[in-house]
C-alpha cells in the first residue's frame, strides 16, 4: 500500500491528505512504520475524527495485529468501536473461519489443500465470547444487504457448529447505513453500531 516517493507524486494533492492521515493511522494501529512519504504528508492535514497522533502515543509500545484481515478503513471502525467498548467481552477471536471447504482432488499436495481451505471457507470478521454467549461482528464501511446477508449465513453456520451454546447475537460495525437498512436491523435483532467519524467515505452511498 506505500508506494515511493516517484509513484506517490502522481497521486492527485487534493487526496493526499486523506490517504496519509488513513495510513498514518493504519501505521499507528498496526505498529509499522509509516514511510518517508506518508510523513512528509502528514502536515497537510489533520484526521477530523480521531486527531493527531500524539508524540506519546506514538511512542507507546503497539499492540499486536489481530485484524488483519481488514481493510484499512474497517481496522479504523474497528478500532474507534473497541475504544468506544473497551470492555463487556471476555474476549475476541478475528477471521474465524466457519462452513465446509470445498470438495477437492485426493491427490493434491498437503499445502494446496491447506490454502484451499482457507479460501473456500466462510470468514467471520470478528468474534466476541461473552461467557457461553458469542456475538458475531462484521465490519463495514457501508452497512448494507451483504452484510446483512453474511451475518445471517454465519450465525447458521456457526450454530450448526456449536449447537451446545445459544444462538448468537449479530452485530453490524459501520460508518454509514442507509435507513432501509437500519429499519431492517432494528425489526430483525441485528444490532448496528454506526460511528461516520471512524472513516469518512468521499463518496456516501
Amino acid at each position: 500500500m506505500l508506494m515511493c516517493e516517484p509513484h506517490w507524486a502522481r497521486v492527485p494533492r487534493a487526496l493526499q491528505s486523506d490517504v496519509t492521515l488513513s495510513w498514518r493511522r493504519y501505521c499507528h494501529l498496526r505498529g509499522r512504520p509509516a514511510g518517508a512519504a506518508a510523513d512528509g504528508l502528514y502536515a497537510l492535514g489533520r484526521d477530523a475524527a480521531l486527531g493527531p497522533i500524539p508524540p506519546q502515543e506514538r511512542a507507546a509500545p503497539r499492540r499486536p495485529d489481530p485484524y488483519k484481515h481488514m481493510s484499512i478503513p474497517e481496522a479504523l471502525i474497528w478500532d474507534a468501536w473497541l475504544r468506544q467498548h473497551p470492555t463487556g467481552y471476555d474476549a475476541f477471536s478475528y477471521d474465524e473461519r466457519v462452513g465446509a471447504p470445498h470438495q477437492m482432488l485426493p491427490d493434491l499436495p498437503s499445502y494446496i489443500v491447506t490454502m484451499l481451505e482457507k479460501v473456500s471457507t466462510h470468514r467471520i470478521d470478528v468474534v466476541g465470547m461473552q461467557g457461553a454467549h458469542a456475538t458475531l461482528f462484521e465490519v463495514k464501511v457501508h452497512a448494507g444487504p451483504a452484510a446483512l446477508g453474511a451475518l445471517h449465513l454465519y450465525s447458521w453456520l456457526w450454530a450448526a457448529a456449536h449447537p451446545e451454546l445459544p444462538a448468537p447475537a449479530l452485530v453490524i460495525v459501520a460508518a454509514l447505513a442507509h435507513p432501509e437498512v437500519q429499519a431492517y436491523c432494528a425489526a430483525h435483532g441485528v444490532t448496528l453500531y454506526l460511528l461516520p467519524n471512524a472513516y469518512k467515505p468521499k463518496c456516501p452511498r
